[in-house]
């Protein structure tokens, strides 16, 4: 399951979203890049069996709030935040069921508990 996920983990970890490119030079480039890796992360999600993509959203969540907490940092949290959001939007961004993923992840408080 985890290395179907690998190009959607990318696509969430550089927060490829619109909203979260800086207006650089380089815009353009990132945002090709970016189209080319959500391309694929939904690619892969209509890969993987309906029944394991929440489960590997959460994993992926989980990861992120578990790095904010080893970060320690304030500064890592919004952006975390931003991140487990993309992440939660990607069955609805991939146009794949379910739409949304219900996940025991508490993204305002960078806090998981266990599926």
């Amino acid at each position: 399951m985890q290395p179907i996920m690998n190009s959607c983990n990318e696509f969430v970890r550089r927060q490829c979203s619109p909203v979260s490119l800086p207006w650089e030079q380089s815009h353009r480039l990132k945002l090709s890049s970016c189209q080319v890796m959500r391309q694929q992360c939904c690619r892969r999600m209509r890969l993987m069996a309906q029944q394991y993509r929440c489960q590997a959203i959460f994993t992926m969540v989980q990861a992120i709030m578990q790095q904010v907490q080893l970060d320690a940092s304030l500064f890592g949290v919004p952006q975390a935040q931003a991140q487990a959001q993309v992440a939660l939007n990607l069955p609805s961004m991939c146009g794949v069921y379910p739409r949304y993923c219900n996940t025991p992840c508490i993204v305002a408080t960078s806090r998981c508990g266990s599926w």
